[in-house]
């Protein structure tokens, strides 16, 4: 039987398919279409953004989560990660075409380490509170290097088709303890056709966009 948690990742799935052909510039762009569009699929739910963690983590640095959907009594966190490798599109600003950069954020351990780091956030909170059924992780990319490799820290992948077991892992930013065992099934979502002249000879790689969408 489908809880509350299995309903919103077929919606973010959903999401994904509908809104291909549409481009994201900022991760807090990405947040407000998501959450707008969980509103309109969860007309009796109370969508927050930014929703606060005061004191829940003290040696973390972020003390919010990105949406929180609350339903029937029940609250589930959801974390975005929106990492982008350089691309330039052209796009119609006000009418006009105007040429629009995505800034590069390659697959380093530190970016890896931030999706796990919300995975570990997540786990902790559905463990300390009872109304929290579960949540969800999604990370939204360009960058090839997220799903094709390892990484150089064991424990960090987010490689395709590896299953992340439970582990505690140190490294360079510091420690974190991942308590779940995960699938990675990274999910197609566009390919985007550029006209802008200086990517119209590079290769495709960097056009493809990819979602992983895990349930904690």
């Amino acid at each position: 039987m489908a809880n509350i948690v299995d309903d919103l990742i077929n919606d973010i799935h959903a999401f994904f398919k509908k809104r291909k052909g549409m481009m994201f510039y900022s991760e807090a762009e990405f947040q407000q279409e998501l959450a707008y569009f969980l509103r309109q699929r969860h007309r009796n739910a109370t969508i927050h953004l930014e929703y606060p963690l005061e004191n829940l983590f003290s040696q973390k640095e972020k003390e919010r989560i990105d949406i929180v959907v609350e339903e029937n009594g029940e609250f589930v966190p959801i974390e975005l990660k929106y990492k982008t490798k350089k691309l330039k599109l052209e796009e119609q600003i006000f009418g006009s075409s105007e040429s629009i950069g995505l800034r590069e954020q390659l697959a380093t351990p530190d970016n890896r380490c931030e999706i796990w780091d919300d995975v570990e956030r997540i786990e902790s909170i559905k463990k300390k509170y009872p109304n929290v059924p579960g949540g969800i992780v999604v990370v939204l990319t360009n960058e090839p290097g997220f799903w094709k490799n390892d990484g150089t820290i064991s424990g960090l992948s987010v490689k395709d088709g590896i299953t992340a077991k439970p582990q505690h892992i140190s490294y360079e930013r510091g420690e974190l303890n991942r308590e779940g065992e995960y699938e990675i099934k990274w999910n197609d979502w566009q390919t985007v056709a550029s006209q802008h002249p200086d990517e119209i000879k590079r290769t495709a790689a960097n056009k493809q966009f990819r979602y992983l969408c895990l349930k904690i």
